[in-house]
């Protein structure tokens, strides 16, 4: 016995662990040591105000990291609390109102997904700068509406919008490092930028003199110019400066002293971390002496002792390296082509095969009217020619021989008539032929014996050469015909190929690679491609870890997907080809049913063999494919003829040919195995899980019974078996499915265990059964059949059961 449920619902036990996985995977998230330092600079760097007035970098902070998908819950609850501590109820709740105005935006108008930028994954910048807007609109109405009111708010919001696409940029250093081994100028600059404003609300902060903020932000400097050169320690120091001026805590001389002091210490970085140290200290030496004349008022000297040592302690093995011009998305985009280039690969060989059938094709079609050319008239006297060689010394053989006058062909037409000629009708023949025979000697008795005898059997001999020649020929005529027909499949599958338009995939297949990519999630290639139902299925080419098997790395891909296509998705699948280490992950659009499935047989009594096959099988797609076929008789015979009916099933439905061509090819195959005579049923059930639909598809099969409850729904067969017609019928059934339909496919062995009645018993049967358990009810089918034999199990006998479940 055999039961397979898929799609299962988990029990309350299993429901309890993976929300307790899914608990625990959620607390690891929020709390990587990355997250912990970014749920720190925000609660810094929303104590920052502009002139103790304007609050632009929590809210900036926020969308930045609903951007980059990082967590950004506690992210909220932790700059929500600053805003509350260190800038009042007041400010709060403007804070507050104008999060849910932008929150409210993200949610009604559902946000793009970047494919050119490098880190806004999710673009809600715009979302922000109207939410600012919106908020600061509404304030200026309550009160009295001034023209300056409405000026400053725009400024406020563009300027709330600029921060965000800097820290969206900056806040992924943080996120990846250690992860990621090098970064773009703007990844950068940003992240400075975003460690330097944070570090400004420890501005007041004064220990022996030394003010903590200018010592972070110099050491920022120094990193940045010992790993990556003037370049960067000159930007970063101007960028730094210019945004720390904004908040109001550093005068344009230190803007200038940062920059130089950068460019100097980057180009000496040669030199390692000393040269560095040496290049900053110039850099504020000079500097100072040009705006004072006086070198010995140097800017943040001890600052820069301080922030020196700590350079020194920094790991010589840092991860902050400049990335090179190439970037990934260059690499995504030409990795993503891949899926073209293998159905190319596909239509050439379909093509190349259909023209090989049609050549062919073309010699048995030649053969055939050779054959029908040919004269049956002139192949017979030619037979008799031949046969009549070894009669010599017979009176007539001159008049046969040399067939004078057509004497054969009147022969011909003779038996033709009467199938048998007689010494009668030779001699009649003679006559027309005016010659006459006179007294019957013995020698003219046997000689007209012994030709009625050779022609008679000339005619059998031809006839039976005629019955082979005819025999052939059918064979022939039906060999163009399946080989036509399987042409004009494969043609017309190449065709289907030829025609899709991968315009529309190939840009989300871009996508999906560039947001993957950017989650640290190593992208070979992408495969998008949508099914007749809408359903839509994604292969992705991964480089294989353990990792990615883990059920909280597959619901992040999952979810990432989801957001891409605007559909749930949910992983289906994942493969490792050994050989050449090529691992893929498939992920489809979610079912709205499961299926649980239970399966009875047993073979008849004294056989060693089934005639009766059966598949179970769960498509690419996501369909579920259910199949019984009965070969003809029972025995060895029977069973090779169903499994290779299943057989050739499920490697065409699975190489995506459809339900009706499937069906002609496999009665083309059976037809062309002239040696015997081959022929089976075929029962297919198709469920699609996805739209909710039961094809059914009948040759000579028995009835499917769809019971809900008391009601029972019959799908009955009117179509020959598979193997006995050169062009096979096939009718599909369209029924809708209904959360809590069971249907029962059978063999024939089923149906007939109980002589005929006015009521179908199998029917009736399932009315009173009560149970709902697909094992149970196919086990309790299977024994009511063998009982209403009493007994014996007169034939073989299968039972199929499917449960169709709705999802919740």
């Amino acid at each position: 016995m055999f039961q397979g449920n898929v799609g299962e619902a988990k029990n309350t036990k299993d429901n309890i662990i993976i929300n307790a996985k899914t608990i625990k995977n959620m607390f690891r998230e929020n709390l990587k040591i990355q997250n912990i330092i970014i749920y720190i600079i925000t609660f810094l760097i929303s104590m920052v105000s502009i002139r103790n007035e304007v609050l632009p970098f929590g809210l900036s902070i926020i969308a930045a990291c609903l951007g980059t998908e990082i967590p950004i819950a506690i992210v909220f609850l932790v700059s929500s609390l600053s805003v509350l501590i260190f800038q009042g109820a007041n400010s709060f709740g403007v804070f507050l109102f104008t999060c849910i105005v932008y929150f409210l935006l993200a949610i009604i108008i559902k946000p793009k997904y970047a494919l050119e930028e490098r880190n806004e994954i999710v673009k809600t910048g715009g979302k922000l700068f109207w939410a600012c807007f919106i908020v600061n609109l509404i304030n200026n109405i309550r009160g009295t509406f001034l023209m300056y009111n409405l000026f400053m708010g725009t400024i406020i919001s563009a300027l709330t919008y600029a921060f965000y696409k800097i820290f969206v940029n900056g806040i992924v250093v943080i996120r990846d490092f250690n992860i990621k081994k090098a970064y773009s100028l703007e990844e950068l600059v940003g992240a400075a930028i975003i460690i330097g404003l944070a570090s400004t609300a420890l501005s007041s902060i004064n220990i022996l003199g030394i003010n903590l903020s200018n010592v972070i932000i110099i050491l920022l400097i120094l990193v940045l110019g010992w790993k990556n050169g003037m370049l960067l320690g000159g930007v970063s120091g101007i960028s730094i400066g210019l945004a720390v001026s904004i908040v109001g805590n550093i005068q344009p001389i230190q803007i200038a002293a940062f920059s130089v002091a950068g460019i100097i210490a980057g180009f000496l970085n040669k030199f390692g971390k000393l040269g560095v140290i040496v290049g900053f200290i110039l850099g504020n030496s000079i500097l100072t002496y040009l705006y004072s004349g006086n070198i010995e008022t140097l800017i943040y000297f001890r600052e820069i002792f301080i922030a020196s040592i700590g350079l020194l302690l920094v790991p010589n093995n840092i991860s902050i390296d400049l990335e090179e011009i190439i970037g990934k998305d260059r690499m995504i985009t030409d990795k993503g082509e891949y899926r073209l280039e293998g159905e190319n690969n596909v239509k050439d060989k379909l093509n190349v095969v259909a023209t090989a059938i049609n050549e062919i094709t073309k010699k048995y079609t030649c053969i055939e009217e050779q054959i029908d050319e040919q004269d049956n008239k002139e192949k017979y006297v030619k037979l008799l020619m031949s046969n009549v060689e070894d009669y010599s010394e017979n009176i007539f053989y001159d008049e046969i021989h040399k067939n004078k006058d057509g004497i054969d062909d009147d022969m011909f037409y003779v038996l033709q008539q009467k199938e048998n000629i007689s010494v009668i009708d030779i001699i009649e023949i003679l006559k027309i032929h005016n010659n006459y025979i006179g007294a019957k000697t013995e020698k003219i008795e046997n000689d007209l014996k012994a030709l009625s005898e050779v022609i008679n059997k000339t005619y059998k001999m031809y006839n039976m050469e005629l019955a082979k020649t005819e025999e052939k020929q059918k064979q022939q005529t039906k060999i163009v015909n399946e080989l036509e027909n399987v042409k004009n499949i494969i043609t017309e599958v190449a065709r289907e190929t030829e025609k899709e338009d991968n315009t529309e995939f190939k840009k989300i297949e871009k996508e999906i690679g560039i947001v993957l990519l950017k989650k640290n999630i190593e992208i070979h290639a992408v495969r998008y491609r949508e099914i007749k139902n809408g359903k839509c299925i994604i292969d992705l080419k991964l480089e294989y870890s353990d990792s990615l098997r883990q059920r909280d790395k597959i619901v992040n891909i999952a979810d990432t997907i989801s957001k891409i296509i605007g559909k749930k998705v949910v992983f289906q699948k994942d493969k490792k080809n050994t050989k050449n280490d090529i691992y893929i992950q498939t992920y489809s659009t979610e079912d709205k049913f499961s299926v649980q499935v239970g399966l009875a047989k047993i073979t008849k009594e004294d056989s060693n063999f089934s005639g009766d096959s059966n598949l179970e099988l769960k498509l690419d797609d996501g369909k579920y494919l259910l199949a019984i076929s009965d070969g003809m008789g029972s025995g060895i015979n029977a069973r090779e003829t169903s499994s290779t009916v299943l057989k050739f099933l499920k490697n065409f439905i699975v190489a995506g040919f459809e339900k009706e061509k499937t069906i002609e090819l496999i009665n083309s195959s059976l037809n062309l195995d002239v040696n015997e005579e081959m022929y089976a049923s075929l029962d297919l059930a198709i469920l699609d899980l996805y739209e909710g639909n039961f094809y059914s598809i009948k040759n000579g099969a028995c009835t499917t019974y769809i019971k809900n409850k008391k009601n029972i729904k019959t799908l009955k067969s009117s179509e020959m078996p598979l193997g006995i017609v050169d062009k096979i019928s096939s009718k599909e059934e369209l029924v809708k499915l209904i959360d809590g339909d069971i249907i029962v496919l059978v063999s024939d062995g089923i149906i007939e265990s109980k002589e005929f009645t006015k009521t179908d018993w199998l029917e009736e049967f399932l009315k009173n059964a009560s149970t709902n358990n697909v094992q149970k009810l196919a086990d309790m089918i299977l024994a009511e059949a063998i009982d209403n034999n009493y007994g014996v199990v007169g034939d073989d006998m299968t039972v199929i059961v499917s449960k169709i479940v709705k999802k919740k």
